[in-house]
């Protein structure tokens, strides 16, 4: 069975319950893989944005998203890097 549920900042314990996580940016997408804080942290690591222990898990990834992403003005293209990562191969 599968839901599709659009949920804008969700508690951590609602976060952590998520199979599968797509993160979109201004319709393209940023992340799509395995849910809960690991994988999408390791992810936005690698693209050098660590995560500051503490912060709740999707308030970090939105935040990251939305001050360094090319479409917000920033300097980092996340939609690109997910695109030419092996994690879209998956």
């Amino acid at each position: 069975c599968t839901f599709v549920v659009s949920i804008h900042q969700p508690s951590p314990t609602v976060f952590e319950a998520f199979d599968r996580l797509i993160l979109l940016n201004y319709g393209r997408v940023a992340y799509f893989g395995v849910g809960g804080p690991d994988a999408p942290l390791a992810f936005f690591a690698k693209q050098g944005f660590p995560y500051q222990p503490g912060y709740n898990v999707a308030e970090y990834l939105i935040d990251t998203l939305n001050s360094h992403s090319t479409t917000c003005g920033g300097e980092h293209d996340f939609e690109q890097f997910y695109a030419d990562s092996n994690l879209r191969l998956e």
